[in-house]
């Protein structure tokens, strides 16, 4: 349940624009763990602008949950920034602490993604191609 939500969440909010969602689904004393943004809703709505700009991409790659933990993978492309380009962007992991459906504590980690790979894979590449695609 709580994957589904955070994810939905994470579309509507970041990908979306739907900031309205933070008053509804953000606990009031929210705790955040980014050293960049201060703790409770109204910071994070503070930030929010320069976390999803007008024109940017967001898309959720991965999301799982144990408990009451629930990780959100995303890409996340620059406005004017090619959005089916693997090999741009930021990747970024957000982590909620979820209780009695809202959000309540926040961990996360970015970073650029790398334009070229050794290996060929972005980190944004399934993790099973068909055989005709390698």
């Amino acid at each position: 349940m709580n994957r589904l939500m955070v994810h939905a969440l994470a579309e509507d909010v970041f990908g979306k624009r739907n900031f309205g969602l933070l008053d509804r689904m953000w606990g009031p004393n929210y705790i955040q763990h980014n050293p960049y943004v201060a703790n409770g809703r109204a910071a994070l709505a503070g930030v929010i602008e320069y976390i999803a700009p007008v024109g940017s991409h967001y898309r959720v790659v991965r999301s799982m949950a144990e408990g009451d933990m629930t990780v959100v993978c995303s890409h996340n492309v620059p406005p004017r920034g090619d959005p089916k380009d693997e090999f741009s962007g930021l990747a970024v992991c957000d982590m909620f602490r979820v209780a009695n459906f809202e959000l309540v504590e926040h961990w996360d980690v970015a970073q650029q993604v790398p334009s070229t790979s050794l290996n060929g894979n972005s980190m944004f590449s399934s993790l099973y191609r068909s055989s005709e695609k390698r």
